[in-house]
């Protein structure tokens, strides 16, 4: 396979669309330096833009390995472990509810937090369930409530944008910032930031046939905020596998509970064990407009996005 070869699907792959109701696919494959675009369908089909990989697209909770890897590089800058208990560094309203103490930085990055799938105080539209979400509401919520105590695997929104929110509390600076600085400048991401590139071709979600708006996540944001192209998911992907003797990286991949025989958590990213005993490092995400994947296959260095 040849660097960044672009391929057209096959036309019966119009079936599979048709049968699914999209209006288009691509997947991203590498392994070992070498890369493969395969896509088919519309980027956005009232104009008839054909899918592309250099289109930007909302990436939904894959958001959430960027959150740990940030706030990884974070913890460690300023020396504090993430088994430490996060509540410190919350407003004192926070602190006060005595159902938070002890709960860490772990629990957030690896669901065992005990903290809901999302809080109850959300009051966005159907199109924009996360819009106008700000810190205020967030502390407030966080004011009362009552996290499970049995610290068991309970995928959580709410406790990755805690996380990323705690990233910006303990550096000062904004979650954008910290993309920027940990991921984006260092890997040379030309196209993944919380905000749509207006300069870029803009990949359009679509729900149900109709097409949705990109999502707003307000302080929630480190849970699915960001936006990507499939080039640089790949680059990001790639990173990952040439480094992983990087502490950080190391750190982020490592498992940390066991969720059942086949699947563990890390911290954001999942390993599934196969039946033929291969593991793959995976996270997906989903909006009202997307569905992404991402996946590392450990014994081959194969990477795959889609």
């Amino acid at each position: 396979v040849s660097q960044s070869r672009y391929s057209p699907l096959q036309d019966s792959s119009w079936t599979v669309l048709n049968a699914m109701k999209i209006p288009g696919i691509i997947v991203g494959i590498s392994q070992n330096g070498q890369r493969k675009f395969i896509y088919s369908g519309y980027a956005d089909k009232e104009s008839g833009l054909p899918m592309q990989p250099d289109q930007q697209l909302e990436i939904g909770s894959i958001t959430k390995t960027f959150t740990a890897y940030l706030l990884c590089k974070v913890l460690q800058y300023h020396r504090i472990s993430d088994t430490s208990s996060f509540i410190r560094w919350l407003p004192d309203s926070v602190q006060k509810n005595a159902n938070l103490m002890g709960k860490s930085f772990l629990q957030l990055l690896n669901h065992t937090s005990g903290l809901s799938r999302l809080p109850s105080n959300l009051r966005g539209t159907r199109e924009q369930p996360y819009a106008g979400y700000s810190e205020q509401d967030l502390y407030g919520y966080l004011t009362s409530v009552k996290p499970n105590r049995d610290s068991t695997y309970d995928y959580s929104n709410l406790g990755m944008g805690l996380a990323g929110q705690l990233a910006c509390v303990l550096s000062q600076q904004s979650y954008a910032t910290l993309v920027d600085r940990y991921i984006v400048r260092p890997l040379k991401l030309t196209s993944t930031g919380l905000e749509a590139n207006p300069k870029l071709p803009i990949c359009t979600g679509y729900m149900n046939g109709r097409a949705t708006p990109y999502w707003q996540m307000g302080a929630l944001q480190g849970a699915g905020g960001i936006k990507s192209t499939p080039v640089d998911m790949l680059t990001y992907l790639e990173f990952i596998v040439e480094n992983q003797d990087d502490p950080i990286v190391k750190t982020i991949m490592t498992p940390t509970k066991k969720v059942n025989e086949t699947l563990s958590i890390a911290r954001a990213w999942h390993w599934l064990l196969l039946p033929d005993q291969q593991k793959i490092l995976w996270h997906n995400g989903g909006t009202y407009g997307f569905s992404t994947f991402c996946g590392i296959n450990s014994a081959s260095n194969i990477v795959t996005g889609k």
